[in-house]
């Protein structure tokens, strides 16, 4: 098997400065790869960012970086980010969108700053980094895209807005995927468990969530199997040349590697469409919920199977 290289490429990780952003910037600088290192934060040292540290962490290394203070909240200074790899380093080829924030509130106190703070960081964040350095991307025809996505979106209490920003970027993936795919672009998700600052600094236990204390149990549990390091050789495939899925989300926890997709039930479907009612619905739930599942990777893949079927009962007379 060719070993997975990045020689020659230029990529892009925002919330680099520390955890596991970190280590994605390190793994893909060991690669070969050129790297711009993006964080807001202030570093260790006084007067020095945590973009810098990172990145001069990489030069003595050996490795080529270049720090990133930009706010990607911002649509012009995330367009600035593109802008400092083509100036340092010629073009970009890979975009890692690690940069996050969490603000664990229940949701009839979740406040509008705090929902819109969590949206602006996770998805927009995502939105104007990736459309900056897109453009690149399209002109040469090729790049590699990686979006951070959480198995929060499966459900979480106590942190809706963090739940809602995630999951939106699981319809991003796909979304862009389609449009990449006649360009050499290839857009696919991450779903990462490891112990970070963000989550040590926000204890799930600081809201009265029911499933608090059970998931801190299981974090525990796991915490072993669990560093930054376990994540980051499914982000590098993801980022690599290498990489042959588009369109797809990876969860990485604990050693384990897996596949999260969506799924539609056969469902029930009425000979016709005439006077349907609640109670029909309701008479019929089991076959909604619980019918045999199809894969779907687009819109059209409902359409598509839909017509099919109105096809197939037509046939029957």
């Amino acid at each position: 098997m060719t070993e997975i290289s990045f020689d020659g490429r230029v990529a892009i990780v925002t919330g680099a400065g520390r955890g596991i952003g970190r280590d994605y910037a390190l793994g893909l600088a060991r690669g070969g790869a050129a790297v711009i290192v993006n964080d807001i934060g202030p570093g260790d040292a006084p007067g020095v960012s945590r973009a810098q540290e990172v990145a001069n962490e990489i030069i003595a290394l050996g490795g080529q970086a270049a720090a990133s203070t930009h706010d990607v909240t911002s649509p012009t200074e995330a367009a600035q980010i593109t802008a400092l790899a083509i100036e340092r380093f010629g073009s970009v080829d890979i975009v890692v969108n690690n940069a996050g924030i969490l603000r664990r509130e229940m949701f009839d106190s979740l406040t509008v700053e705090n929902l819109r703070q969590t949206i602006d960081v996770h998805l927009m964040g995502a939105f104007y980094v990736t459309q900056a350095a897109w453009k690149v991307m399209k002109a040469k025809n090729y790049g590699r895209i990686v979006m951070t996505s959480s198995a929060a979106n499966f459900g979480m209490e106590g942190n809706s807005a963090y739940v809602s920003a995630k999951a939106a970027l699981l319809g991003l993936v796909p979304a862009l995927a389609l449009e990449g795919e006649g360009y050499g672009i290839k857009v696919n998700a991450i779903l990462p468990f490891a112990i970070s600052p963000m989550a040590q600094e926000n204890p799930a236990m600081a809201v009265p969530a029911r499933d608090a204390a059970t998931n801190v149990g299981l974090q525990k549990e796991l915490a072993h199997r669990s560093p930054p390091e376990t994540v980051t050789p499914a982000v590098l495939y993801l980022a690599s040349e290498a990489c042959a899925i588009n369109g797809q989300a990876i969860s990485a926890m604990a050693g384990r590697y897996a596949r999260t997709y969506r799924v539609m039930t056969e469902g029930w479907m009425r000979t016709d469409v005439a006077g349907i009612s609640a109670d029909e619905i309701a008479a019929h739930m089991d076959e909604i919920l619980h019918g045999k599942p199809t894969e779907m990777t687009s819109m059209t893949d409902e359409f598509r199977d839909v017509r099919d079927r109105v096809k197939a009962l037509q046939a029957q007379g």
